[in-house]
């Protein structure tokens, strides 16, 4: 039962589940009113007049709740939410004629507990609801398949990187978490096993800026330079300015000029304002 605005009589009820490409989703059923005697009245002509609109609703008329990203990382202005109020007692099925189990809902309880369930409710936890949840979730994948690629979810960034894997989004919710040992440990199995993806060692990056540990920082990015043979690139640039960001803490000015001018070098618009 959704919280409903203070001016109406109704409340807008329905079923909560979870539908594995987008997350929590709110399927309405209609709408009542409280009556004489806690009778609930149903009103089945109002569905949608006071609904709480998210925008585009899919093809079951479902609204996704609870989450606050959209399929592509961008925020909503329309999204709705966490609207539940409360649980509807049993005693008032009959009254608002649904079922506890209806027959649409059961393809939905057809998962298993698999590495794909628990990667993506890491995800939804890690990012929109409890991060040290997530990371148990995340863990499990991680125990039992440490390389594991993942699989697209609605939380994932279109940023610098896209943090597909477990790899990744482990690493990152420990840096969020503070668990910066775990987050090194992991990172560095991480590289050893694929060398040559630098967004480990932006991550591991991360984490020792965090620390503050400035001489971990410049010995991880020039690692991570080694594995870029281009002349140029967008990364090669960033990893150099975190090397003279490195030497600049440490008061070193001569190298932090040098890797400076590096990374100016390194740059495909070296002129450009970022």
């Amino acid at each position: 039962m959704l919280k409903k605005p203070d001016t109406v009589p109704y409340y807008t009820f329905g079923y909560v589940y979870i539908q594995s490409d987008k997350g929590f989703m709110f399927k309405p059923a209609g709408q009542f009113e409280i009556g004489k005697n806690n009778k609930y009245m149903l009103h089945p002509g109002k569905i949608g007049r006071y609904m709480f609109s998210p925008g585009e609703i899919d093809q079951s008329t479902a609204a996704r709740v609870i989450r606050h990203l959209d399929t592509v990382g961008i925020m909503n202005g329309r999204q709705i939410w966490p609207l539940v109020g409360a649980i509807l007692s049993a005693k008032h099925f009959k009254e608002l004629k649904i079922e506890a189990t209806p027959q649409w809902v059961e393809p939905y309880y057809t998962y298993a507990d698999t590495l794909e369930h628990n990667y993506r409710w890491g995800c939804y936890h890690t990012e929109e609801i409890d991060p040290v949840v997530g990371i148990n979730y995340f863990e499990k994948v991680y125990k039992v398949s440490p390389h594991y690629k993942g699989v697209k979810v609605p939380m994932d960034k279109i940023a610098w990187v896209n943090h597909q894997g477990i790899e990744m989004k482990l690493g990152q919710a420990y840096n969020e978490t503070q668990q910066y040992d775990k987050a090194i440990s992991l990172l560095n199995a991480a590289i050893l096993n694929d060398p040559a993806y630098i967004p480990f060692y932006q991550e591991l990056i991360n984490t020792y800026f965090k620390k503050e540990d400035w001489n971990m920082l410049i010995e991880t990015a020039k690692q991570g330079l080694t594995q870029i043979t281009v002349a140029k690139s967008d990364q090669k640039r960033d990893l150099a300015a975190c090397v003279a960001h490195g030497y600049e803490e440490l008061k070193n000015e001569e190298q932090g000029k040098y890797w400076r001018a590096k990374s100016l070098e390194y740059s495909l618009c070296p002129g450009c304002v970022y």
